[in-house]
């Protein structure tokens, strides 16, 4: 009789149910075609665009009429600009982060007034985080390609 082996044979390995496979709802853990295909679908992607935009104008009214940039709702544009930075493509990104960047300006220049320098000093930090929600979003699309990238070429 030898020693036993450290690990086990991979007959041996039995992989561990998902959170998903385990749930009670039917159908959890499988991925349907027709979902794939419609985040693909070009048109789907025209119609997130314009709803993300319609929200921006939204938003902005909604700062201009709660005391504009310097009120409570001043900042809602940046968690608007954080959320659609994990959320879209890069691209849209930067079509999302200037409409944010000039409705708040717009706000700013037409609304209500704000302290001196209020409005200065959160539009340049506005600009600071959409650099770094642009590059956290780039580093995204990139993770997404290698993670394809590894799916179909990594062996069975």
């Amino acid at each position: 009789m030898g020693p036993e082996p450290c690990a086990p044979e991979p007959a041996d390995i039995v992989a561990a149910p998902t959170d998903f496979e385990r749930s009670p709802i039917p159908g959890a853990g499988r991925t349907d075609r027709r979902t794939e295909h419609l985040a693909r679908w070009p048109r789907l992607r025209s119609f997130n665009l314009a709803g993300i935009l319609i929200h921006v104008v939204g938003y902005a009214a909604l700062v201009y009429l709660d005391q504009g940039v310097a009120g409570p709702l001043g900042d809602v544009l940046f968690f608007l600009m954080a959320f659609t930075a994990i959320t879209v493509p890069f691209h849209q990104f930067v079509v999302v982060g200037t409409a944010a960047v000039g409705a708040y300006a717009g706000v700013a220049i037409s609304g209500p007034p704000a302290p001196p320098g209020y409005a200065g000093f959160c539009s340049l930090s506005f600009i600071a985080v959409g650099v770094l929600l642009a590059r956290h979003a780039r580093a995204l699309a990139s993770m997404g390609r290698w993670a394809a990238w590894a799916e179909t070429n990594s062996p069975p």
